[in-house]
């Protein structure tokens, strides 16, 4: 017991003696070291402004940052292509500045290029800004990506996504926003393409009770669209879509007719430097008869449901089938030969027995 107690006591005691070691944070400044940094995983500072000359695919768990909270550097790929590839893993980008096919960010000519496209993962924006020529942000089938603006909603802090197209296309997968932020797309601020998620009990949008839409009356806004042209912070969902989810933890989303109509919580330009306290209301776009919609799980049709086809939904296992009459005929027919066979096999086997004695 004695040399137990020993043994026990030297291991105790060699934990304390054995030194720490902590995996610092790998800064870099150029493409190649980026791409080097992001293929090991972990935490991926750039020092500098960053110029890249093709799509960089991400798969680990990956959060690039600048150096400083008060420095924030650029990601810029010039051509029309696409910046950040997300296929899967947890992938952060803060304080960090991401520029896709923006020839020049003081008098902008656009080449197209998207900024990021996830295809998987959870992906998370904090204080950032990204900018393209293309959709700026696609967020496709399996993928979950989360934008935080400023949670106090100052004006300040907002984050800002603004695209010669959609600032946000959603494709399948699930775009929650929260805190201050700038939308701006020179055709849609978010364009829901695929009204159903295969993540968060379906919801293809999710707005949290901290969000806070910056107007376009302020300041900020102003000086965006003199660089940007005229962009649109509005939602737009494809009426081809026949389900339709989406979650407002502030519950302002209303069925109003046949579009969705929600109030947002917005800054005003005499509140340049203070909080978003106005409330300002938007619309949807116009959607189809038979369609489908989840607000906050509150389910609705669209038109007269006597005359939609059924919608199963996913957590619902039970199914009701209409079985045609010349169905049901066949199937007695089936079940009256059957009973013919067995009687008859039955005055068969009978008769070989009688034979047989």
């Amino acid at each position: 017991m004695k040399k137990f107690n020993l043994v026990l006591g030297m291991f105790v005691l060699s934990l304390f003696l054995i030194p720490s070691f902590k995996v610092n944070a790998e800064a870099v400044t150029n493409e190649k070291e980026l791409r080097d940094a992001i293929s090991k995983g972990g935490d991926v500072v750039i020092n500098n402004n960053i110029t890249v000359s093709d799509t960089i695919v991400i798969n680990k768990n990956v959060k690039i940052k600048s150096a400083s909270a008060s420095d924030t550097n650029t990601i810029n790929i010039d051509a029309d292509k696409t910046l950040f590839q997300i296929d899967s893993g947890n992938v952060t980008f803060e304080n960090i500045t991401l520029v896709a096919g923006v020839v020049s960010e003081t008098s902008p000519t656009y080449n197209g290029g998207k900024a990021i496209v996830a295809n998987g993962g959870d992906v998370e924006i904090n204080t950032s800004m990204v900018t393209s020529g293309d959709d700026a942000v696609t967020v496709n089938s399996g993928a979950y990506v989360k934008v935080n603006g400023d949670k106090n909603k100052t004006l300040e802090n907002a984050y800002i996504t603004v695209s010669k197209k959609n600032a946000f296309f959603i494709n399948g997968g699930t775009l929650e926003l929260s805190g201050a932020q700038y939308i701006g797309g020179a055709n849609k601020g978010i364009y829901i393409n695929k009204g159903e998620s295969n993540r968060t009990d379906g919801n293809s949008l999710i707005l949290t009770n901290t969000f806070a839409l910056v107007s376009k009356n302020n300041k900020m806004s102003q000086l965006l669209e003199q660089m940007h042209g005229t962009l649109n912070s509005d939602i737009y969902i494809n009426p081809t879509e026949r389900v339709v989810k989406v979650k407002d933890e502030q519950e302002l989303f209303v069925l109003c007719g046949r579009q969705i109509k929600y109030m947002i919580n917005t800054c005003e330009a005499t509140e340049t430097g203070g909080q978003c306290t106005q409330y300002e209301t938007f619309y949807t776009n116009d959607l189809e008869d038979c369609t489908t919609i989840y607000i906050n799980g509150e389910k609705t049709i669209l038109g007269s449901s006597d005359n939609c086809p059924p919608v199963i939904d996913e957590d619902d296992t039970t199914q009701i089938v209409d079985v045609p009459a010349t169905s049901a005929f066949g199937s007695i027919v089936i079940i009256v030969l059957g009973v013919v066979c067995i009687i008859g096999s039955a005055v068969v086997t009978k008769m070989m027995t009688k034979e047989s004695r």
